[in-house]
């Protein structure tokens, strides 16, 4: 049927690793997919059509939706950092 993808990273002593995931397409519908997850044996849904998905279609795609992660994690975490120093001084 098909495999949607999705990169994470792994924090490690001596490094941060970024691997590929992929998930088996299980049954397609009209507005999404359903995946099966590869730990603990459950499934997933997922939306065509949605700007946020848990995994995409092709890796070009889950690699910009990676990079959007890890963008907005930086946002959050630059403000929580803005936010403790005004409150330590």
């Amino acid at each position: 049927m098909g495999t949607y993808f999705r990169y994470r990273d792994m924090h490690f002593s001596d490094g941060i690793d970024i691997y590929l995931e992929t998930f088996q397409v299980l049954k397609v519908t009209p507005c999404g997919v359903w995946l099966e997850l590869p730990y603990g044996g459950g499934k997933r849904f997922v939306l065509s059509g949605a700007r946020k998905r848990f995994a995409c279609p092709t890796r070009e795609e889950a690699l910009v939706s990676y990079q959007a992660r890890k963008k907005q994690q930086i946002r959050i975490l630059q403000t929580r950092l803005r936010d403790a120093q005004i409150a330590l001084e």
